[in-house]
């Protein structure tokens, strides 16, 4: 009786969350791919400015954030209105990696064809800081000798994501367990 005197509750909990990953992952890598070259066009990209790379990371994330609860968001009321941790962090986790791997393809090509100096101004930026933290010029020299395996764009859009994937999993793991609601007792979830 319950089911029928609550109409959102529809009893389907087998609603497939790959699709609705998919679009969403896609959605998330699309700002953040026109984002980018915002901040690449107008050269706050590697401006060096502490403050712009500050709220740079914190609109990225919050990009993700917003994606993976929207994406949850919505498999959760497809089934009613319920949905299982479980089910919430596949769901954000799968919008993640979906996000991600679009995100670092952009990011090679990106590098390899549309700017390809990019990774020289980040390392003349770092060099920069160096010399203002008032570091020997040997020592300066040293470690901008051990950054330069970080020059490839494959191996920079590889730790970049690796560093993505892992606040990215904290992210799911949070958002699904604000976003989880159990159906009633005797209902069968995923």
């Amino acid at each position: 009786m319950s089911t029928l005197d609550n109409p959102m509750y529809n009893n389907n909990s087998n609603v497939p969350n790959t699709p609705i990953a998919l679009r969403y992952g896609l959605i998330i890598a699309g700002v953040a791919i026109v984002y980018g070259l915002i901040m690449y066009v107008t050269g706050l990209s590697v401006s060096g400015n502490e403050a712009v790379g500050y709220l740079n990371s914190i609109i990225s994330f919050g990009m993700l954030i917003v994606g993976i609860v929207l994406a949850v968001r919505q498999v959760r009321t497809l089934q009613g209105g319920f949905i299982t941790f479980g089910k919430a962090f596949g769901t954000g986790f799968k919008t993640l990696a979906i996000t991600s791997v679009i995100q670092t393809i952009w990011s090679i090509l990106f590098m390899k064809f549309i700017a390809p100096d990019m990774m020289d101004q980040i390392m003349e930026m770092q060099r920069g800081k160096m010399e203002e933290q008032g570091l020997a010029p040997e020592a300066i020299d040293q470690t901008m000798q051990m950054m330069t395996w970080m020059q490839d764009p494959v191996m920079f859009s590889l730790i970049a994501i690796g560093s993505l994937l892992f606040i990215g999993v904290i992210i799911a793991l949070i958002v699904a367990a604000v976003m989880k609601k159990e159906a009633p007792y005797g209902t069968k979830m995923e």
